[in-house]
């Protein structure tokens, strides 16, 4: 998504061309239907800000596809890791962390390039192109808290001892000679 702060310039009726800028790329469109977009040339002459930003969401990205690995065996709905109670809910716990870490990455992230945008908004003259939030400010921050709810979730979820089987333990042949043994 290149919408993380867009500019549309216009005549007040209609609007003739729309400016957007991403981590990776800018977008421009004119007043029909055609966009070209231009990849940054080179990371050295890049902003400080897309260089920090780039990071943290390679960071987050990394982190949260680690605790979806860490994730999947520890689940209580699967039979990896059953041998042990312990190691299942300490892999399902530390999936969750992740999730938490990554989401606090991206929400970080995304904080800081909304108080970059706003504050490039107040400081330019109405001459100058002004940037407004872009859509994937709006969809990474839904993505972040997200991901920080369903780390807490899962951290919640997988302590040892609390069990929710979907099927009933047979019982074994020890209890039921001694349930007959009362008759």
């Amino acid at each position: 998504m290149t919408d993380w702060k867009s500019s549309e310039h216009g005549n007040g009726e209609t609007t003739t061309s729309v400016d957007s800028e991403g981590l990776w790329m800018r977008c421009s469109s004119g007043s029909g239907t055609q966009i070209t977009c231009t990849p940054f040339p080179s990371i050295l002459n890049l902003p400080t800000k897309i260089k920090v930003c780039r990071g943290l969401m390679i960071t987050s990205i990394i982190l949260c596809c680690l605790a979806a690995l860490l994730t999947i065996p520890g689940l209580k709905c699967t039979k990896c890791l059953d041998e042990s109670e312990q190691l299942k809910s300490k892999t399902a716990i530390t999936g969750g962390v992740l999730f938490i870490l990554g989401g606090l990455c991206a929400l970080g992230l995304i904080s800081w390039f909304a108080y970059n945008v706003a504050a490039e908004f107040k400081s330019t003259t109405t001459g100058l192109i002004r940037y407004t939030f872009g859509d994937a400010l709006y969809v990474g921050g839904a993505a972040a808290l997200v991901s920080i709810i369903g780390g807490a979730l899962m951290c919640i979820s997988s302590k040892p001892g609390k069990h929710f089987r979907s099927h009933v333990e047979k019982p074994s042949q020890k209890s039921q000679n001694q349930a007959t043994a009362y008759v």
